[in-house]
This record gives structure tokens, sequence and C-alpha cells, in this order.
């Protein structure tokens, strides 16, 4: 663990600043020599996303300009670290009850508290809007019940990791990944605790389920509820439409210059990150095709079935860069016309 500089007191607070990293994120010595050759370096490092205040306070001691890097004085009396010590007491209670002996423990549980349920897109994939209780900072965990002897449990999330590395800016922000396989009948009650506390429908019964947990960035609300809401042309202006067309296509360019595929685009797959603002939601979706396709839920694939190529709707379905394109054709016509479903 080195500095970028000379040797200097400076030079150990870079690496103070290594060193927090490595605490705060789990990572193998492969993504820690690449994230701390990226500070080194000064170039832009994802790391931390998950840790937005973590972030802000490393980027600090490990600033390139040795004059900018505070002291330990200065770090010492700096905010990161105000009001740490009730939460951090609160959230040890919280793992130590949940690590007792005979009793299982989830990452999820322990690291989130679930506020409200923002999907349910099938039989085996939900969506929750979550509040961090480490950054205290809202996100989306999308999470996926694959076969737990099976193995596309580790095929699954060897996608998700690949595809969380794409780092696109109009693409929705993937934070972490993990898999979680907790002890037969653990979930159901789990869920069932959870539903009723949220006072929502409940979630389907898993058994001998594995479950795959994608963390990414909270957004508003996906363009399909958009569409629902402004039935009136009037909200439809032609310039307004084709902004956010252009956005769109801009993050399926970001895609297919990787030499992937979106393979499910439809406008409840594009959400707003603000008013004007869209991002394409591409993690964790193939692996939702692959496992709702092989389950064969009608009503998934219902929606699914409307934005399809031809190609796509064909005996023998064929997939490409193309069929991203036709999806694209008829989501423009949704958003310059108002069509009943």
């Amino acid at each position: 663990i080195l500095s970028p500089s000379i040797s200097s007191s400076t030079s150990d607070i870079f690496t103070l600043g290594l060193i927090v990293t490595e605490l705060c994120v789990v990572m193998t010595k492969t993504e820690a020599e690449q994230a701390f050759n990226n500070f080194r370096d000064g170039m832009p490092n994802r790391v931390l996303d998950i840790l937005p205040n973590v972030k802000e306070f490393v980027s600090g001691l490990t600033n390139k300009n040795v004059i900018e890097r505070p002291n330990c004085g200065q770090i010492l009396k700096h905010p990161f670290f105000a009001n740490d010590t009730t939460e951090h007491v609160k959230h040890k209670a919280e793992l130590c009850r949940s690590g007792q002996k005979g009793q299982y423990s989830s990452r999820f549980a322990n690291d989130f508290t679930v506020t409200r349920m923002l999907s349910i897109r099938s039989v085996f994939s939900c969506v929750f809007e979550v509040v961090s209780k480490m950054d205290n900072c809202k996100y989306a965990v999308r999470r996926l019940a694959v076969d737990a002897n099976g193995d596309i449990v580790k095929n699954e999330f060897r996608k998700l990791r690949e595809m969380a590395q794409l780092g696109f800016p109009d693409i929705v922000q993937c934070y972490a990944t993990w898999i979680e396989k907790p002890p037969e009948g653990w979930q159901i009650i789990r869920d069932e605790r959870m539903m009723n506390d949220l006072t929502t429908k409940n979630l389907p019964s898993y058994h001998n389920y594995a479950f795959i947990y994608i963390q990414m960035q909270f957004c508003k609300y996906s363009l399909e509820e958009w569409l629902e809401k402004n039935q009136d042309l009037s909200a439809r202006s032609l310039p307004r439409m084709k902004l956010w067309f252009k956005q769109i296509v801009s993050a399926i360019a970001c895609i297919h210059t990787k030499n992937l595929f979106h393979g499910s685009l439809r406008p409840s797959n594009i959400l707003f990150v603000e008013d004007d603002r869209l991002k394409v939601n591409y993690i964790g979706i193939v692996s939702e095709f692959g496992i709702d396709n092989k389950n064969g839920d009608s009503e998934i694939a219902r929606r699914r079935r409307l934005y399809m190529s031809p190609e796509q709707r064909s005996l023998n379905p064929s997939f490409n860069a193309k069929t991203d394109i036709f999806s694209l054709g008829l989501i423009l016509v949704e958003l310059c016309t108002v069509i009943p479903k």
C-alpha cells in the first residue's frame, strides 16, 4: 500500500485512505489492487459508490495533490466521524442478535430497513425500497429466487457481476450483488413478518431456493407508470419526448458497445432518476428473463411479448442488438401517441 508521491507525512495520509477503503468494502486481492492503483493514478473509482460519505472522506485522503491532503488533526475533526457511536452500537447489537447460535444471519436483513415494496415483477423476482443502516441512504434492492441446488446460482451471479462493472452513466447504477442461502423455511417466516409490517400482499413461499440480491440506484418511478398516469397528449410534447428517447437510445448504445444487448427493453425497465432524466435498467434483467421463462409466468410473458421483435416471437427465437432497435421503435410510438392497452 504505497502513495504515488515521495515519502513524507502526507504519504501516511494517502495510505490511511486506502486502509479505510479496505475496512469498509469487501474486495478480492485483485479488486483491491485495481482500486488502489486507480487511487494512485487519480482515476475514477467505483468501489465506494455504495458508501457516499466514505467515498467523499477517502477522496480527500487520497488526493494526488499532497498539499490538499488533511493532517491527522483535521482528519479526527472531520464530519465523517460525527455521531457514529450510537449507530455503531445499535448496528452491532442487531448483528449480535441475528448471529446468535442456531440462527441464520442475513446480510439483507442486517444491513437494510425495508420501507416499501416497489414491485413484485413475477413469482421469482421482486424489488424493495430500502434504507441502508450503514449510510442512511435510500436504495432499490432486487431479489431473484433461483434453484439452490443448480449451477444457475453461480452462473447468474457471475453474469450480474459482469454487468454491474459496466458503469455507464445512462444505465441504472449497481452498487453491490450477493447471494444468500437461508435454511429451509427461514425465508418464508422472514417474508411473512416483513410483509405484515409493510401491510402489503404476501410474497410466494420459497422452498430450497437461494436468493441473489442486487443493490441498485433508487429511481423515482418507471416510464410505464408515467405513461399510465399521463394519458393526455398535452403532457407529451414532441421536443420533450425526443429528449427522453435520445436518453434511452444513448443507454442502449452503451450496452451495444460492449457487444451486449438488452433483450427485454420496455417502459417498466426505463426509470426516472429525476423528472426529465431517464436511465435504462439492465442489471438483473437478463437473469430475471431466463428465470421467469423457465418457470412460465404468463403475465410477465404477456408484457414482454408486447415489446418483442418478430425474431423474438418466432418458433426459433433469436436475439441480437437489432432486437433492441425494434423495441426502441415501439417505445417511441408509445411516447408520441396515447394508445389504450
